[in-house]
């Protein structure tokens, strides 16, 4: 009979090696006039988890972000997404897996359940919307606590009710992954934490453009710093540059 104890001890296991949720491989950008605004920027973004870029104006986070929510191509290296090309993804598809909060004028008249199921255009391939978009409108309505504001006018929303709003049109795509610029109005950009928790609790992983002098958020990871188009540092959250500058000014 055969006594478990005399077996050979098993083979160790090998974990299954997955690619990054995001990564950039010596990406660069530059205008037609050939003066570069990024330059050999490399990192990686796992599943879940929250980088910020930080930088004074004219470092090129804004232009990193859009590389990253395919509004721009990059001119040298590739940004891949689940290992793949970004740009050799059909842009439906693309839009499944990474989706941008940008601060683009949005029509006030719209309401936000109108703006919702804008989202859902982007990762439709063909076809009028279906009883599968109208569903994932209300499902992100829901888990964002905005379903009794569905009816509301864009225009008349408080600002923390925007920038929600922005990231429920996102969320409409079913990403893995979001963009978010930094908010240019000021009532805006204090809602930035709250955003980021958002994210978080549903285990979205993100990359937020952070403003220069406030905290940190807690949501945050990792912050990886600009200064000419150029990677300067990439810290700990806890340890970044815009964290002390926020802890000095308490």
């Amino acid at each position: 009979m055969d006594d478990p104890r005399h077996r050979p001890p098993a083979a160790p296991v090998c974990p299954v090696s997955r690619p990054a949720l995001l990564q950039l491989r010596g990406v660069g950008w530059a205008a037609r006039s050939g003066c570069p605004t990024l330059a050999d920027i490399s990192f990686t973004v796992q599943a879940g988890q929250v980088l910020g870029l930080a930088g004074p104006p004219g470092a090129g986070t804004s232009v990193l972000l859009r590389l990253l929510c395919r509004a721009l191509p990059p001119t040298r290296g590739a940004v891949l997404l689940h290992g793949r090309d970004l740009w050799l993804i059909p842009p439906h598809e693309a839009a499944r897996s990474v989706a941008a909060v940008l601060q683009a004028p949005v029509d006030p008249g719209l309401t936000l359940r109108q703006l919702v199921a804008l989202g859902r255009q982007a990762c439709r391939a063909t076809g009028r919307p279906g009883w599968r978009d109208a569903e994932a409108v209300a499902e992100v309505l829901e888990r964002l606590n905005l379903a009794p504001l569905a009816r509301r006018r864009f225009g008349t929303l408080r600002p923390g009710d925007r920038q929600l709003a922005r990231l429920a049109c996102a969320l409409a795509q079913d990403p893995a992954l979001v963009v978010l610029d930094r908010p240019a109005d000021p009532d805006e950009a204090r809602h930035l934490p709250a955003l980021l928790h958002h994210l978080r609790r549903l285990g979205l992983a993100a990359v937020c453009a952070l403003p220069e002098t406030a905290p940190v958020p807690d949501a945050v990871d990792r912050v990886i710093r600009l200064q000419h188009g150029r990677i300067l540092t990439e810290d700990p959250a806890a340890l970044s540059p815009a964290s002390l500058v926020g802890r000095r000014g308490r």
